[in-house]
């Protein structure tokens, strides 16, 4: 993608208004700078006191004159001071309102932009997202787009200098045509002569994209794995490898500094060199007068510093273009991977699951990936019963989970919700009817309350001791604070049965269809094991319940327990008959 269609793209999203008010800004700024350059001419012709006129623009003066006689003022030295105070004071003025205008179009479309790429995310298909890196994610929401900001700001910066040139060279060109000329080949001569410094600079972008990327996954990474660090006294490993990639990182970033660095030391030498080169031509060659020379030479000595930082400026967009880039593409591909969605949400396409849920042939396999997950399966979960499936790490377990759950779509087959299919565009639907405690319990570092009432809206306090009840968490009762307990971080002031207990309760509180236990208690004691095992035997005939482990405690609690191996079903049927089978080993 070029520069200016990224430039475009990415202002989009900006405000409308907002916009428009800083491009106007800006021509003003411009104007202002243009005019005050001009009357630099006529206050150096009455400052000189009778020298000659001026012969580039003879005219020049009476176009100030006449200017001075529509308003009703005698041109004078006190006026044209007067008046070129007045420009300073306006282009000052105009210059802190495109500042602040701009500050805020930038941090409108950076905002805008990192909403719609946390909204492209969580839109996407989970399938989609299995094959991701969450880390990923995370340094693009942080870091990326934080360099787009910059790298907007620096083209921003850019459109004003380059106005601000274009002025100057206009300005120029209306006094001295044959000097300017001469100016804006130099400008193009130095600008081709550091563009392998650009393609530099670009790559060094794409490196400091990697670099960051690198350093996101690693402090996600060191921050969840302290615990096993300690364990295992790795704690010198993890700093090494901390140190290593912030040194990738620093490398990147000084890299970046010594180009701008050699950038601008570059222009500091060139542009005193064609300063000298123009005064040189306009005294030796054109006898330029003095009034017209020293207006030329100020405009010149504002164009070289301007034309640096107009290139460094472009240098920040170079350096920020690949973060730029890679979110792109992020939204581009959320945007093929996006769920689908009923366009009515209003109607749910049943009011009540009081049969069955069925799996009719289904299968689906992992992309990368040649044997199925799950391959022709077919099973019923009658309505407000207990349905058990157990076996082996890979079995299929939680591919299942996830299936039924809404997450995924089969490959082939169908999931019936009492007969009628669950399509792609109502599984959104689907997943509010749906509750899932899994091994992996979702604590935040708030109170019990507010983890318990995430993601629903107003709870009753009798509906959340009700829900604490069912859990068998009347621990939390007890408690100091009660349900204004802070959990800490992941839930780590809890112990494992307290955690699953909560998050049980929790899921209680949707009301759901359907409940799933994926390995809940997989990682619990005996003991709180069964009284997890209790709790859920309590609510055998209010729920349609499916409980998915490798091994669990209380199978004979459950109406049928179906066995799956290698993505198929090989048993299915109450507790004691799936005993009486010889050939099945967990």
């Amino acid at each position: 993608m070029n520069h200016i269609k990224a430039f475009m793209w990415l202002t989009q999203s900006a405000p409308k208004k907002l916009l428009m008010t800083v491009l106007i800004l800006m021509v003003i700024g411009i104007f202002t700078e243009s005019f005050g350059l001009l009357l630099l001419i006529p206050l150096l012709e009455v400052l000189s006191l009778g020298s000659n006129p001026v012969n580039a623009k003879p005219g020049m003066l009476d176009m100030f004159r006449s200017f001075f006689d529509q308003v009703g003022i005698a041109m004078s030295i006190e006026s044209l001071l007067l008046l070129f105070i007045c420009l300073a004071a306006l282009r000052g003025v105009v210059q802190i309102m495109r500042e602040k205008m701009s500050s805020r179009l930038q941090h409108a479309v950076i905002d805008n932009l990192r909403l719609r790429c946390f909204k492209s995310i969580l839109s996407v298909e989970w399938r989609w997202f299995l094959n991701t890196k969450s880390a990923d994610h995370g340094s693009l929401l942080l870091n990326y787009i934080n360099r787009i900001g910059a790298g907007l700001h620096a083209a921003l910066s850019l459109i004003v200098t380059l106005g601000a040139m274009a002025a100057y060279f206009m300005t120029a060109a209306f006094i001295s045509l044959k000097l300017t000329l001469i100016a804006i080949s130099s400008a193009v001569f130095v600008y081709l002569l550091l563009h392998k410094q650009r393609e530099q600079v670009l790559t060094l972008g794409r490196g400091l994209t990697k670099s960051s990327q690198a350093l996101f996954s690693n402090v996600q990474e060191s921050l969840a794995s302290i615990k096993l660090a300690k364990i295992l006294g790795s704690e010198d490993l993890q700093f090494t490898r901390m140190k290593q990639t912030l040194h990738q990182l620093s490398v990147a970033m000084l890299s970046f500094v010594e180009s701008s660095s050699r950038s601008r030391a570059a222009f500091q030498f060139l542009g005193a060199a064609l300063l000298a080169a123009y005064l040189y031509l306009g005294i030796v060659f054109w006898a330029t007068p003095w009034p017209v020379l020293i207006t030329l030479v100020f405009i010149f000595s504002r164009l070289i510093p301007s034309f640096m930082s107009a290139h460094q400026q472009f240098e920040q967009w170079l350096y920020a273009l690949p973060a730029f880039t890679d979110t792109e593409r992020l939204l581009r591909e959320c945007d093929h991977h996006t769920e689908d969605v009923v366009s009515d949400t209003s109607t749910a396409f049943i009011t009540a699951l009081k049969k069955s849920i069925q799996l009719k042939k289904v299968s689906l396999t992992y992309e990368g990936r040649t044997k199925p997950a799950l391959s022709n399966i077919t099973l019923t979960l009658p309505a407000y019963k207990t349905t058990a499936v157990i076996g082996r790490s890979g079995a299929g377990k939680s591919t299942l989970a996830d299936m039924l759950i809404g997450l995924l779509q089969p490959d082939q087959g169908a999931i019936l919700i009492d007969g009628i299919p669950l399509s792609a565009s109502h599984r959104k639907l689907w997943r509010q009817k749906v509750a899932y405690v899994s091994q992996d319990i979702f604590l935040s570092h708030d109170t019990i309350r507010n983890n318990l009432t995430w993601g629903k809206s107003e709870i009753s306090e009798v509906k959340l001791k009700d829900a604490l009840k069912r859990a068998s968490a009347d621990f939390v009762f007890k408690l100091p604070k009660g349900l204004n307990t802070v959990v800490g971080d992941g839930g780590i002031r809890l112990s494992g049965g307290e955690r699953q207990r909560i998050a049980l309760a929790r899921a209680l509180l949707r009301d759901p269809w359907l409940l799933i236990l994926d390995e809940a208690t997989s990682a619990l004691d005996r003991d709180n094991e069964a009284r997890i095992m209790d709790s859920i035997e309590k609510l055998h005939g209010g729920y349609t319940v499916l409980m998915i482990g490798h091994r669990l405690l209380r199978l004979d609690i459950a109406d049928q327990v179906i066995v799956l191996d290698e993505g198929k079903v090989i048993a299915e049927g109450p507790w004691q008959s799936i005993q009486k089978n010889k050939l099945l080993r967990l």
